[in-house]
Order: C-alpha cells, then sequence, then structure tokens
C-alpha cells in the first residue's frame, strides 16, 4: 500500500518524529483500543483502518502524518472476516484474493495465510464459514474454499508467532521514541 502524497510530504518535512509504542491496540477481533479502552468514534475507526500497515518484517503500525504508532497485537496483525456473499476481507476492509494455507492452533482458533500474511479468522464468522471445512471429530482437515481444497495443518500459537515473526508488543530500545 503506497502512503498518500501529504504523508510522504509530512515525512519529508518532519523525518524525526518519534514512532509511538504501547498505546494503540488490535483484538482477536479486529477492534481498535487506545490503552485498553476500545474506540468507538467511527471517523477514527475509518483513519486507523486507511492507515494501518504491516510491514515484512513483523510489525504493525498506523501512519499518523509523519509519525508511525505501532500497535500491540493479541495475536495476529490481521483479522480475516468472512461472509457467505463478500468472501473475505480483513479487518481494515481490504479484499482478500487468495488463501494460500490454513492452520488451527492448540486453543481451536483459525487461521489462514493470504498474501497479505497470516490472520486469525474472527471467531464471530466460524459458524458461516463452518459449511466450507471438513472435519473428523474435533480434528479439522481442510477448508474447501473457491475451488480449491487447503489442507488445514495444526500449528501451536508460539509456533505460528516465531514462524510468522509477528511483533505482538513492539517496543522502542531509543528513549527519545514516545
Amino acid at each position: 500500500m503506497a502512503f498518500n502524497q501529504h504523508i510522504n510530504q509530512a515525512i519529508k518535512k518532519w523525518p524525526d518524529v518519534p514512532k509511538c509504542y504501547g498505546w494503540l491496540e488490535l483484538s482477536r477481533r479486529g477492534e481498535w483500543l487506545i490503552k485498553g479502552e476500545k474506540i468507538l468514534h467511527e471517523r477514527t475507526i475509518e483513519f486507523l483502518k486507511t492507515n494501518y500497515r504491516v510491514t515484512s518484517d513483523g510489525y504493525s503500525y498506523v501512519q499518523n502524518g509523519p509519525q508511525q504508532v505501532f500497535v500491540d497485537l493479541e495475536y495476529t496483525p490481521w483479522i480475516y472476516r468472512f461472509n457467505h456473499h463478500a468472501g473475505f476481507s480483513t479487518h481494515s476492509d481490504l479484499i482478500v484474493h487468495d488463501i494460500l494455507d490454513a492452520m488451527s492452533d492448540e486453543c481451536g482458533n483459525f487461521l489462514i495465510e493470504t498474501s497479505l500474511g497470516i490472520g486469525l479468522i474472527d471467531d464471530r464468522d466460524l459458524g458461516g464459514l463452518s459449511s466450507f471445512i471438513t472435519e473428523s471429530g474435533i480434528e479439522l482437515n481442510a477448508l474447501k474454499y473457491l475451488g480449491s481444497l487447503i489442507e488445514i495443518k495444526n500449528i501451536r500459537r508460539d509456533q505460528l508467532i516465531a514462524e510468522y515473526a509477528i511483533k505482538q508488543k513492539p517496543t522502542s530500545n531509543n528513549e527519545n521514541e514516545v
């Protein structure tokens, strides 16, 4: 996702704005929180969705003008939602065009990897998704979606976080950072 012209100008004008840590959170249902309080203001939520970024090295942040506000994650950087009519999308309203992998962790969480990255399926959408999942007993076997049959692999939460280099609680070593 490319930054818009205003953000690029702000970064050039103020290149040394400190990064912000420990204020903004993303819940396992894709809800935004500031210092543990759920954000309810619709325009603020739209701003966060529009300016949310995930880096290839596992960091999640919101670009607020020239400042990067890093996001504490309850689990994964993407929360995927499912709708029978629209398919998969992210908590930030990006449409998912591919599913590369599917997993289930030891707590029964269902996750998918797309070209955007790894993400947890919002638990409120599991009922609607159940007709696309084959299972035997309590084991999930495969996800049947858009003509593909994707094996659902078992993975431990700690293994998933390590394998995908997810930075759940980013911090700075620089004392000049906010």
